[in-house]
């Protein structure tokens, strides 16, 4: 057991260190794992130091009790002592190795719900994003829509301003001064009238025609002005819905980096699972050897103490070791493996 098993458990230490250092979300588990390390680090040295001592004397007391021919060379009580002792000094180191493995295993637990937790933040964040894609698709028909109607009352207001254009110019062509406005041609009317003939007729007529069409001028302007202020209003909603719309979106664009951080950080969480687990399975081995090695001693302390202290101790205590030949046998496969 000394051999083999201690060369193992020194490497342990480095193997996992190395894999603590991998780990990669949660940095409060990443330093209590290098801490873990750290006490299975002391746990090793524990073990070596319970080779030397408690183990070596267990060792050589049990040789000389199967090999020996002389009494006086065993101390059955001191064998029992060594005995004890290296059952305390196991259960130690057994022990601690356990509590590591128990740390560890609360440290998956913390990463297993890390991943529940994320996965309901996943969930709850595509109900939002659904949500709001919703209001944006309705924010942008009523966009549309206001657009629509925006152009739909520039075009007219363009329209009325031709038109408005269009009667000016009739008025000013039926004005019998030209150029002249109204007050003018009146006055050529007065005249026209002094002269009299057909010419009274005619200028009476470009002045009816000239202030209808002023009229008709004057009143499309006016429709032509209000239709482009609707217009205008209707171009300033839209605007503000369009920024609306797009404060939104920028809040699912937010929401979607969310959902990938989230994603990637499940995804590293259960490879950190994997990975602290695997630092409870390099322990396992170890304690198995543990649990032997103390099979074997609570072996040889069950046959010392069904020896009564007497003269003939040494004689009954070597007989009833060679008389259970499977706990010679297991101790010294212990010893070996």
């Amino acid at each position: 057991m000394s051999g083999s098993v201690q060369l193992r458990l020194q490497r342990i230490p480095d193997i996992l260190l190395s894999l603590a250092e991998t780990l990669s979300v949660d940095s409060h588990i990443k330093d209590n794992a290098k801490q873990l390390v750290e006490k299975l680090a002391g746990t090793c040295q524990q073990f070596d130091t319970m080779i030397c001592n408690e183990f070596k004397d267990v060792f050589l007391q049990m040789k000389i009790l199967f090999t020996t021919m002389n009494a006086d060379d065993v101390n059955i009580p001191k064998l029992k002592m060594a005995l004890l002792n290296g059952s305390c000094a196991i259960v130690s180191i057994r022990d601690k190795l356990m509590a590591i493995q128990g740390d560890v295993h609360q440290d998956i637990e913390t990463c297993r719900e890390t991943v529940k937790n994320k996965k309901g933040e996943v969930a709850v964040l595509d109900i939002e994003i659904t949500l709001m894609e919703q209001e944006v698709r309705l924010l942008q028909g009523e966009i549309s829509e206001l657009k629509n109607e925006a152009r739909s009352l520039a075009d007219s207001a363009k329209r009325k301003y031709d038109e408005a254009v269009e009667a000016k110019r009739s008025a000013e062509k039926h004005n019998l001064v030209g150029g002249l406005g109204l007050a003018e041609a009146f006055t050529g009317l007065l005249r026209a009238t002094v002269i009299g003939g057909g010419s009274l007729v005619a200028t009476a007529i470009g002045v009816a025609v000239a202030g209808a069409s002023l009229k008709e001028a004057s009143e499309l302007m006016k429709r032509y002005i209000r239709d482009k202020e609707k217009s205008k209003e209707k171009d300033d909603e839209a605007t503000k819905l369009q920024s609306a719309a797009n404060t939104k979106q920028q809040t699912i664009n937010e929401k979607r980096n969310k959902i990938t951080t989230a994603n990637s950080d499940i995804i590293r969480l259960n490879e950190d699972v994997v990975k602290l687990q695997t630092m409870i399975d390099y322990c396992c081995p170890f304690i198995v050897d543990m649990n032997q090695v103390l099979s074997v001693f609570h072996d040889a302390e069950t046959t010392l103490k069904s020896v009564h202290v007497h003269s003939a101790s040494f004689t009954v205590a070597q007989d009833a070791c060679k008389r259970s030949p499977e706990k010679n046998a297991s101790f010294t496969v212990a010893q070996d493996a």
